[in-house]
């Protein structure tokens, strides 16, 4: 062997057969040594020589022996990279060249090899992770091989440590990301001020939020501008029950952590050893994953009191190896999962961002969530940048499905994917379903049953489509108890036969193995998490919309046999997952806080804070309760309701009744939770009901003064997003006479919007200035340098901004100590128009009003520059072109709604359609 084992590696004196076989061999990512002498057989021909036959097996059965143990089984091995840098620098690019035209490349690494022989350097803007990993091992391949191509190996490296990264975040679906220009545009802006404002990303679950800040990263990840590229990204995931409860010292280790992984800014081996050493203090390794998070866990701990001293030291490492301050951006996704357990856990998230910048780093600061709590506190002093995340527009949609589509083989016309979203109305969620309705197979594909099943009749968008989804199960077992099965979070094959089978029905011969495989094969239904091999579950977007159907839809006997099984079964096994499904099956079926106390562990606890939205909120409560968290809204009274149902709403779910009858209260807008009654109402488009009883209630002893107060607000609303002015004088006029009981925020709004409608009614008499000065002083009173103003920002300015411009130092002495309020909220108001953000139309009305040609404004972007230049301008008319320009977006803002919740209605109402 030894001699054959040499005569490979001498090259040149291999004859003609040896030379063939080992190159071939060493262009090939893997290879069987049997297929290969075989096909050189094949090609040679009778007219071979008993010696080349000979050395062409001796060659063969050598380079099997190189390659290993796997050499013959059905993938094939790989030369040793040693072996085939030999092989190919003795052959030399014409070799190389030679044995490719005998044997094509065919993988990705070997099409990657052939271009770097033939010289071509690769443009490697927009490859993804496996195309990058392709090319570093070609790049390997080619090393020392003369004429070849030069890559940097450590840029490779680099990008593919930011393409990593970035999936994790975006998840699967983000190399096939549409839209969002808007919101990419702004943070890309954001990304290049100095003076950076806290962005603050709102929208529905299931929205897209995650993978348009990941699309952003992959942005400026793979910029040609190394002034672009952040140093590191940290990335903090809420959606971990182990970062919902972390404590501000747990969270900066897991910062540091993240700084020392690949995607960090790298230093060297001196940097590393530092790294390390760090790592090892705190009781942490560089690799370690995030299981735990208890600080009396960290070996040292004494050692390290606050954030800043832990960050005190990593950053002097990273600032060591840049010769500057580290530019980072932070990124906190899934947000409200921490701020509905406790103000105190959410709040560390600020302390090590204060601890960020007290290190002086470079720092854009990111917040992901469906709704706020406290606002105020997360800007953390800067001024804030808020960012809705809305449906996709129609274009975007449709070249998301025939993007999907293509993916999966299936070929969907521009037509029918515009057909399917008229009904899906650009929900991503909604999108994701239809996707996996349209199967795998060109084949089969069938566009008009597909479309059947998206146009049947449904409640909302996602629910119904996820209904018709499983009704199309093939396997009867697996369809019996797919929609009782969302009552359990986890499925396993002990879940389905100890738990499920007998409340489902199932036959009595199931095969649990073969259900959980078509399971995960049912399209984008389930996730399976690191630490629970062999499990499946449920993803929680979907169970949130689907939650108030299977309250009505799955029998309550059902039900309540799923949870009492779940609790026997999960009772007798072992572990923190086990007990964490225990106590939430007791939650569900609602035991006392006492016998959930007898089997609480923290661990099991923290498990159920993404699930708090699904509890009763008796059982919510108790989990606050035992975690120990603080609410300053009064947890498991009305306000514990209002938050659970404004989270619906700003899911697009509308069933709010078990949230009613938990609160013992009607669900009519004649009772304590009428205000939330309104909002449901406007968001269903049942806008007569609305005004009707708005003209009439009065405070009474079911309907609180501040309940008839918000009633009016939403009332006075929609009148005048229809354009009924007088109508919606009267009801800001009935919210004014309860303003007693509002938050100064709230009589702000009031006041302006008071201001604004007699404007519109051309009413600029004395009554007008009454309600003018009025808001002034309400301002004064509400205004704190970066407080949150939310969506009163836009209305304040818009209204009040008259006594700005060139006449305000003689309108300043009449309104003292408002226009610095005012002039910080215009500073603050980004993006300024966010009806332009998807919408060319909205830009070119817009350049009207500025009195600029719609041909030189191309972006939203545009339209603020426009708007710095002219609501600062000497020049009285282009102020006054500003102030008109934000009034209209102001009742763009009141328009849109009423048109929203109008289709959407329709949309309900028209036979063979969904709604949402």
């Amino acid at each position: 062997m030894t001699e054959a084992l040499g005569s490979v590696l001498d090259f040149d004196a291999l004859g003609v057969a040896g030379r063939s076989l080992a190159l071939s061999a060493a262009v090939r990512e893997r290879f069987r040594p049997s297929s290969s002498i075989e096909t050189w057989l094949a090609r040679q021909g009778a007219d071979l020589s008993d010696a080349a036959v000979s050395e062409a097996i001796e060659v063969s059965l050598t380079l099997g022996e190189l390659a290993g143990r796997d050499a013959e089984s059905d993938g094939g091995a790989a030369l040793p990279l040693a072996i085939r840098r030999e092989i190919l620098t003795t052959a030399g690019p014409e070799g190389v060249a030679r044995a490719f035209q005998a044997n094509p490349p065919r993988t990705r690494v070997e099409l990657a090899f052939a271009g770097l022989v033939a010289g071509r350097v690769p443009d490697t803007t927009g490859y993804s992770r496996g195309e990058l990993l392709a090319l570093s091992v070609a790049a390997q391949w080619a090393e020392g091989l003369a004429g070849a191509a030069k890559v940097d190996a450590g840029e490779i490296e680099r990008q593919m440590a930011a393409q990593e990264f970035v999936e994790r975040v975006g998840g699967a679906d983000l190399p096939l990301f549409v839209g969002r220009e808007g919101m990419l545009h702004a943070l890309h802006e954001i990304w290049q001020l100095r003076d950076r404002p806290t962005v603050m990303v709102e929208g529905p679950g299931g929205i897209g939020k995650s993978i348009a800040v990941a699309r952003f990263f992959q942005m400026v990840l793979q910029s040609d501008d190394a002034a672009l590229r952040p140093d590191a990204i940290l990335h903090l995931d809420f959606d971990l029950p182990q970062m919902q409860r972390a404590s501000g010292v747990d969270m900066t280790i897991e910062v540091v952590r993240q700084l020392a992984l690949r995607w960090s800014a790298g230093g060297g081996p001196d940097a590393a050893t530092r790294i390390s050493r760090l790592m090892r203090a705190l009781g942490r390794s560089e690799e370690s994953t995030r299981s735990k998070s208890h600080s009396s866990e960290f070996r040292d701990s004494r050692h390290w009191s606050s954030p800043d001293d832990i960050l005190a030291e990593a950053l002097w490492i990273f600032r060591d190896m840049l010769k500057r301050a580290p530019r980072i951006i932070f990124f906190a996704d899934s947000f409200e999962r921490a701020e509905l357990l406790d103000e105190v856990a959410a709040s560390n998230v600020g302390r090590v961002i204060y601890a960020l910048r007290q290190q002086d780093v470079d720092l854009m600061v990111i917040y992901a969530a469906r709704a706020y709590r406290l606002p105020e506190i997360l800007a953390g002093g800067q001024r804030e940048s808020r960012m809705s995340v809305k449906r996709f527009t129609q274009s975007e949609a449709v070249d998301y499905l025939i993007s999907k589509a293509r993916q999966r083989g299936v070929r969907l016309s521009r037509s029918d994917a515009a057909r399917a979203n008229r009904n899906i109305r650009g929900w991503p969620l909604g999108l994701r379903i239809a996707v996996s309705m349209l199967g795998t197979s060109a084949e089969s594909f069938d566009a008009e049953a597909w479309l059947a099943l998206i146009e049947a009749d449904g409640k909302t968008a996602q629910a119904t489509l996820y209904e018709r989804l499983l009704d199309r199960i093939a396997n009867e077992n697996l369809r019996r108890l797919a929609k009782p099965g969302l009552l359990v979070r986890r499925i396993s094959e002990k879940v389905i036969t100890e738990v499920l089978a007998a409340p489902c029905d199932l036959s009595p011969d199931i095969n649990p193995s073969q259900l959980m495989e078509q399971a995960e094969s049912e399209g984008q239904l389930f996730f399976r998490e690191p630490r629970d091999h062999g499990a499946l579950w449920h993803r929680q977007d979907l169970r949130s919309i689907m939650f108030p159907i299977l309250q009505r839809d799955v029998p309550e006997a059902v039900a309540r046999a799923i949870h009492d099984n779940a609790v026997a079964y999960y009772a007798e096994e072992p572990g923190d997952i086990a007990r964490g499904e225990e106590l939430y099956h007791r939650l569900c079926r609602g035991d006392r806080p006492g016998e959930v106390a007898q089997r609480w562990t923290m661990a099991a606890g923290q498990r159920l804070v993404g699930s708090l939205d699904e509890l009763p909120p008796e059982g919510a409560a108790t989990v606050r309760l035992m975690l120990g968290g603080g609410r300053s809204d009064g947890a498991g009274g009305l306000e514990e309701l209002r938050a659970v149902a404004r989270n619906r709403l700003s899911d697009g779910v509308t069933e709010l009744s078990d949230l009613f009858e938990a609160g013992g209260v009607p669900e009519t807008l004649l009772s304590p939770m009428g205000d939330i009654y309104a909002l449901k109402l406007t968001q269903e488009g049942r806008f007569d009901e609305l005004l009707d009883v708005a003209e009439t209630i009065d405070a009474g002893d079911n309907v609180p003064p501040e309940v008839v107060a918000r009633i009016a607000i939403s009332a006075a609303g929609i009148a005048e997003g229809m354009g009924e002015l007088s109508w919606a004088l009267e009801f800001w006029q009935r919210a004014e006479v309860g303003e007693k009981w509002l938050d100064v925020l709230e009589r702000l709004s009031a006041q302006v919007a008071l201001a604004r409608v007699l404007r519109k009614q051309h009413n600029d008499g004395p009554v007008r200035l009454y309600h003018f000065r009025s808001a002034c002083d309400l301002l004064k009173q509400a205004y704190e340098p970066n407080s949150d103003f939310g969506t009163a920002r836009l209305e304040v300015l818009a209204e009040l901004s008259e006594i700005l411009g060139p006449a305000m130092s003689q309108n300043a002495s009449s309104y003292p100590g408002v226009e610095w309020p005012l002039l910080d909220l215009f500073r603050d108001l980004y993006p300024m128009f966010p009806s332009a953000m998807e919408s060319r139309e909205r830009i070119e009305v817009l350049a009207g009003l500025l009195g600029v040609p719609a041909d030189q404004v191309h972006t939203p972007s545009d339209l603020d520059g426009l708007m710095y230049k002219f609501f600062n301008s000497s020049d009285p008319a282009e102020h006054a072109r500003a102030v008109a320009a934000l009034r209209s977006e102001v009742d763009a803002s009141y328009a849109a709604v009423i048109e929203r919740a109008r289709r959407d209605r329709d949309q309900r109402s028209r036979p063979g359609s969904i709604a949402y």
